[in-house]
């Protein structure tokens, strides 16, 4: 899974919102990584706002696991995030 991550990430920085999707899934599972709900959602809220649809269903569930301190820590990461994808 770290081989996958590292090429999911390359395309997620690339604003491909599959890949956004991929990591966000990779994070919400914790398959090679250890599990993280925040950074989770923020690649999946990403996706979502870049067009990828299917990932409203795990943003979905995460919404219901993560506390408002959580998804305020989330929210925040995905805006960077988007931030940082348009520098690059």
């Amino acid at each position: 899974y770290a081989e996958a991550l590292k090429w999911f990430r390359k395309a997620a920085k690339q604003n491909d919102p599959k890949a956004q999707h991929n990591v966000g899934v990779i994070y919400a599972l914790g398959l090679g990584v250890p599990q993280d709900n925040i950074k989770a959602y923020a690649w999946l809220s990403l996706a979502y706002s870049n067009g990828y649809e299917k990932s409203i269903d795990t943003i979905l569930i995460l919404n219901k696991e993560m506390s408002a301190s959580e998804m305020q820590q989330a929210e925040a990461k995905a805006a960077n995030l988007k931030k940082d994808i348009k520098k690059w």
